[in-house]
């Protein structure tokens, strides 16, 4: 299975991505945030500019589609729709940015959305922990709320969306297993 995990900044993505690849023995693909900054040597992302922050999404679309496929399953902590929702966030004043990223996301030879590549994708409400600014993560609650509403935006035409209803760790992964196993065992999610 493709599973992907969308949400805003820390709403539960990472962990429960990383959960279900330990228990399905899927492989775990990383959202690659983290890896551009130290290897750009960028402390906090606030600080970049525009053509900056552009240059950092082209790069994990780029990364994202590269890893992905080359994997017949796997987990990943972030869904395109995630990237388009920050790249549009970041980019949405600029007119020529926001031109470039349209072009790429319209020309790319995955498809507009490119969510449809993926079998399931669980959408992690905001709000549900308190989260540290640690220069990838903001702790502001609007900003995260506008994440939030921007990924929802964008999955809206998906059907392979299951939106997590429960908090806990331990209660939305067992929302996870019964989606993963009406999945698995009729095509379909048990909704």
């Amino acid at each position: 299975m493709k599973i992907a995990f969308a949400g805003s900044g820390g709403s539960g993505k990472t962990t429960l991505a990383k959960l279900v690849a330990e228990k399905y023995g899927i492989p775990y693909v990383r959202e690659g945030v983290r890896s551009y900054m130290k290897e750009n040597n960028i402390s906090h992302l606030r600080g970049l500019s525009p053509e900056k922050a552009f240059e950092m999404q082209m790069w994990l679309f780029s990364k994202k589609v590269e890893i992905e496929s080359k994997h017949d399953s796997f987990v990943t902590c972030r869904s395109y729709a995630c990237h388009y929702a920050y790249a549009l966030r970041w980019l949405g004043r600029e007119e020529l940015l926001q031109k470039k990223l349209q072009n790429y996301v319209v020309g790319n030879p995955y498809g507009q959305t490119q969510d449809d590549l993926y079998d399931i994708i669980f959408f992690c409400p905001w709000g549900a922990f308190e989260i540290e600014d640690d220069g990838v993560r903001s702790s502001l609650k609007m900003y995260q709320l506008e994440i939030s509403y921007l990924i929802t935006g964008i999955l809206n035409c998906q059907d392979n969306v299951h939106r997590l209803l429960s908090v806990g760790v331990d209660e939305r992964m067992e929302e996870i297993d019964r989606v993963i196993k009406g999945i698995l065992l009729n095509g379909v999610s048990d909704e």
